[in-house]
């Protein structure tokens, strides 16, 4: 009898011993699984912001005069300015397995040389699962922002004006309403417009998530 015992609670030993290795297993695998599943599937990544398209809506200029390039608009003794509007398509794509929403933070913003010179706010909205939507902004220079000062004597000598774009887009991601992720992505942007043609000339992009 006492044999038998010792034999009972040995098999039991060894079957709880099994049940536990079991159990460290299917929940080993199911964290490895589950980690695929995440940096594969669900993990929040940054939406990605592209400047696709400029357009010169409109350009005035006053008091530019460069004998080699053939600008020579006259002025009012104020010296040198340009007023400008641009048109700018963004497309705003979303790789997630959720909804990116992105917030009144969002704006595009016009540089002269080191100075912010017009500004855009970008109202709010929702981009649905790995899905892209484009986003129209025009930027206009600021009445108090003329472009002008020492970065225009360079602009009128070259015969063409460069400015900057810079497109910011803030908001966050929400995975299965689990995984949230708040996020900011930019697109800098060189545009170059040409003084004697008052025309765009050349635009470069890039993007800095």
């Amino acid at each position: 009898m006492k044999a038998e015992g010792v034999k009972v609670e040995g098999s039991s030993r060894h079957k709880n011993q099994a049940t536990y290795v079991l159990c460290v297993l299917f929940w080993l695998v199911t964290f490895v699984v589950l980690a695929i599943l995440y940096f594969a599937l669900f993990k929040p990544r940054q939406p990605d912001v592209k400047v696709q398209a400029v357009a010169l809506s409109s350009m005035q200029l006053r008091g530019l005069y460069s004998p080699a390039h053939h600008v020579d608009l006259g002025g009012d003794g104020s010296g040198p300015a340009v007023n400008l509007s641009l048109g700018i398509l963004v497309l705003l794509n979303n790789p997630n397995r959720g909804t990116f929403h992105y917030s009144r933070l969002s704006a595009a913003y016009l540089y002269h040389g080191d100075s912010i010179v017009g500004f855009s706010p970008i109202p709010e909205g929702n981009v649905g699962e790995q899905d892209a939507v484009g986003l129209a902004v025009t930027l206009f220079s600021q009445a108090s922002g003329l472009l002008s000062g020492s970065y225009i004597t360079a602009d009128i000598a070259a015969g063409s004006l460069t400015v900057g774009v810079c497109v910011v887009i803030s908001g966050h991601v929400s995975v299965l309403g689990i995984f949230s992720h708040h996020t900011t992505s930019y697109s800098n942007c060189t545009v170059v417009v040409s003084l004697s043609r008052a025309a765009l000339q050349a635009f470069s992009c890039n993007n800095d998530q």
